[in-house]
């Protein structure tokens, strides 16, 4: 007696990939760094999705880029395996650490 095959029916909605979201305070050079990580040649997993949030018309601070990151997160389902990423440099003249930390207090509580 031969076993019974199932049929196979793939869940509506279903998605099997892990994705990343990136925000950065930068729009180009960042950009290209991380958006490569979805080329075969350097990262050959299907299992994973790197997404880039780049800067928009200079608005780089750091709550900016945060603020990027929360609405990619109200406008698209986020599931629990995923990630959220800021990158964000300190320059002498740029950002304060308490700009900083303050994004990071509130990134923990959201």
């Amino acid at each position: 007696m031969g076993r019974r095959r199932k049929g196979f029916k793939r869940k509506s909605g279903f998605r099997d990939a892990r994705l990343f979201v990136i925000a950065t305070e930068g729009q180009k050079t960042e950009l290209k760094y991380f958006s490569d990580l979805n080329a075969e040649e350097y990262f050959p997993n299907n299992n994973v999705k790197v997404e880039v949030i780049p800067s928009e018309a200079g608005r780089s601070a750091p709550r900016h880029v945060l603020q990027r990151l929360d609405d990619f997160r109200r406008k698209y389902k986020i599931n629990e395996d995923d990630e959220l990423w800021m990158v964000i440099d300190r320059d002498f003249h740029s950002w304060t650490i308490k700009e900083l930390s303050e994004c990071a207090h509130r990134r923990t509580t959201i």
